[in-house]
Order: C-alpha cells, then structure tokens, then sequence
C-alpha cells in the first residue's frame, strides 16, 4: 500500500512538472526540484543521524552519480514537457532492461540468456512506441523520444552507481550529495534561462519538490518492510496513473503503438525481475537503499 502510494506521488509530481513546463524552463523546474528536495531531506537526515551523515566515504563517485543524476533528471522532465505523459512513461518502463543490460557490462553480473533475451524484446517495444520508420515531429526522431531515452539511460546508470556506492555509503548521504550536485547544475543555467514564475507556478514548482520528498520517504518505508522482488512490479501502476492523469489534464489518449509497445516492455521487465528474484532473492538494480536513494533524483 505504501508503495503504491508513493508511485502515484511520483506520478503527480510528473503532472506537476509537466503544467509548470509550459511556462517554466526544464533546467529551472530542475532547480526548485532538487533544491526543495536538498533541503527537505538535508533537514530530516541532520536531525536523525547528525553531521556525519555528510561524510562520504567515496565523494568522487557520489558527484559522479549527481552529474548522471542531472542527466537523468533533465532527460525525463524535457520529455514530459515534450510529449505525452504515457508516452514517456512506457520509455521509462525500459529502465528494469537497460539496468540489466548495464549490470552486465559495468558491474559484470552474470545475465543468462533469457534475460538477455527479454532485454531484446523489451528493446522492440520501445522501437513499436517510437514508432519506426516515421519522421517529423510526430514520428521516430522526435525531440520527446529521443530525451526520453536520454533520461532513462542516465536513471539506468544512476541505479549502476547507486548500487556500487550503496557498498560505501548511505542512502541519506548519495540522496543529500545527489541532490546537492543537481542544485549546483541547474543553478547555473538560471541567469540564461530564468523565467519569473507566476504564483501559482511558483506554488506548483514548491509542491512538486514536497510531494516528490514525501513520495521518497514512502518508498523507503515500503522497502523496509517489504522484499524488493515483491514491491518492483507495482511501479507499473504508474501506466494507470499516467493513463488517467494525461486524458484529464490534456486530453491524451494512448495510440496502438504505445498500447502495444508497453504491453512488450512491461512483459518483459516483469520476467527480468522474476529471473532475478530467482537468481539473487531480489533485483540486483533494486537493493535496499537504491531505488528510495534513486526516487529523490527522478
């Protein structure tokens, strides 16, 4: 339940950044994101855990996974201010199979040939929602698929890197110094880029960063009790929040080509992770501490 609340958080947050996008720009919507966030949670692991929750013991990998984060980030925000919110959404659901695929390279984890082969089909879904060997604005090189893919190739390696610092260091500490380094980034974009909000853009962009915080701290709860193996399939929950929130908000109906190419990648992403439930007794890409230290930089 816990869970499942915070995906439909996250999925309003989403809402949120995709409204105040069409007046606000990506990297100062990023800004006041990371920057709520930075503070919200700076705030709450200083009065648990005290200043040594600011000690890294690998700084240089936890900016490393900041300036992905920052890829990341500002790869699925263009898109959602590009394209429609399922849309985005069913790229993103390729995550679970670039992770695997980059589990494999990076961190070479041992990937049998059924994954491997889950990870082809899951790819051929995301080839059916770009819809092949159409062009223009509409069609298999538009500027919303292509800074999707973006966006969930950075999440992916964010989530290599989280696992790796996740050996080191804390969840608290990778989400206060991946917060940190994307506030740094964005900030610097502000004096080419700044737009003065209205207020009620000013009070969608705050929200988005308390909303995406208390989504965090959710899921965190949510993995402390419950195995990760069980929880990860729930996430595509997110498919009916992004379904309804789209028709409501903009009208947006998903076409043959994103119905069919979802249904290929969740398939799919649901067999990576029973074979490596089966495999590791959870998914690699979802050890505790990485997915809640990874749901604060999306």
């Amino acid at each position: 339940m816990l869970f499942c609340v915070s995906v439909l958080l996250l999925c309003c947050m989403d809402v949120l950044i995709k409204l105040s996008s069409e007046g606000i720009p990506v990297t100062e919507i990023l800004f006041f994101r990371s920057g709520v966030a930075l503070v919200v949670t700076a705030a709450v692991a200083l009065a648990r855990r005290g200043p040594q929750v600011l000690k890294a013991n690998r700084p240089g990998l936890l900016v490393a996974r900041g300036v992905i984060g920052v890829v990341a980030a500002t790869g699925f925000f263009a898109a959602l201010s590009l394209m429609p919110i399922m849309d985005a959404y069913a790229i993103g659901f390729s995550g679970p199979l670039l992770i695997t695929m980059l589990s494999a390279l990076i961190l070479a984890e041992r990937v049998g040939m059924r994954r491997w082969g889950a990870v082809v089909v899951g790819f051929v879904g995301v080839l059916i929602v770009l819809r092949p060997g159409e062009t223009g604005l509409d069609g298999f090189l538009n500027a919303g698929g292509a800074v999707a893919c973006v966006g969930v190739l950075g999440y992916s390696l964010l989530m290599v890197l989280t696992r790796l610092a996740g050996q080191t260091d804390a969840a608290a500490t990778m989400v206060i110094y991946g917060m940190a380094v994307m506030t740094a980034a964005a900030a610097v974009t502000l004096p080419f880029v700044f737009v003065t909000p209205t207020w009620g853009e000013l009070a969608m962009l705050v929200a988005l960063g308390l909303i995406g915080g208390g989504a965090h701290f959710l899921m965190a709860t949510a993995y402390q009790r419950a195995e990760a193996s069980l929880l990860a399939p729930f996430e595509y929950t997110s498919l009916l929040w992004g379904l309804g929130f789209g028709w409501i908000f903009w009208g947006d109906l998903p076409d043959e080509y994103v119905i069919g190419g979802s249904a290929l990648i969740i398939v799919a992403g649901l067999y990576v992770l029973h074979r490596e439930a089966l495999s590791h007794h959870r998914p690699s890409h979802a050890l505790p501490g990485a997915r809640e230290a990874a749901a604060e930089e999306e």
